[in-house]
């Protein structure tokens, strides 16, 4: 069965020191979604595994700039525009994983893949592009992908390590 998750609670996130600017979300253990069958993705919101670690996209959004624009010395402009996708994560293991933002993948409608801005990701998180999660904990992250102007993001693809085949959520 699959679990929609909401947004966060404001009262429901217990900050930690996993790393500045990161959102801690104490979690508690429960199955993940599984892909839909006939082979389509979840949609935003819902539940998906890759090894160890369970993610949902929570949201999408455009922008010109990630940072503070008033500052520029802690933003960053986009060559195109970014997307930013918003991405709750959390470790359902009994070891910390280190959450690297560069494994993550968006796809456009037009079959066109995307890494991770990793400035751009330190910036809109106020945190390094690697973040390590303890058994339990989990994170929110605002993931910036810089696309070109035209780009529609059609799916993310979320991955525990380099190595694995990973998940996709449909956007």
């Amino acid at each position: 069965m699959h679990r929609f998750t909401g947004l966060i609670v404001a009262a429901a996130i217990v900050v930690t020191g996993c790393a500045p600017g990161a959102t801690t979300v104490a979690g508690k253990p429960g199955a993940a979604s599984s892909p839909i069958a006939g082979g389509l993705q979840p949609p935003l919101g819902v539940r998906v595994q890759d090894g160890n670690l369970e993610f949902a996209a929570l949201g999408v959004a455009t922008t010109q700039t990630v940072g503070d624009p008033k500052e520029p010395g802690l933003s960053v402009n986009a060559r195109g525009v970014f997307v930013v996708v918003t991405v709750s994560i959390r470790n359902t293991g009994d070891k910390a994983i280190t959450f690297i933002d560069s494994y993550q993948r968006l796809t456009d409608k037009q079959g066109r893949t995307f890494e991770a801005s990793n400035a751009a990701d330190i910036y809109g998180n106020r945190d390094v592009p690697s973040t390590k999660i303890q058994p339990g904990d989990g994170l929110v992250v605002r993931l910036a992908f810089d696309v070109p102007t035209d780009t529609v993001p059609a799916t993310l693809l979320l991955r525990e390590s380099e190595f694995s085949t990973g998940v996709t959520a449909r956007l």
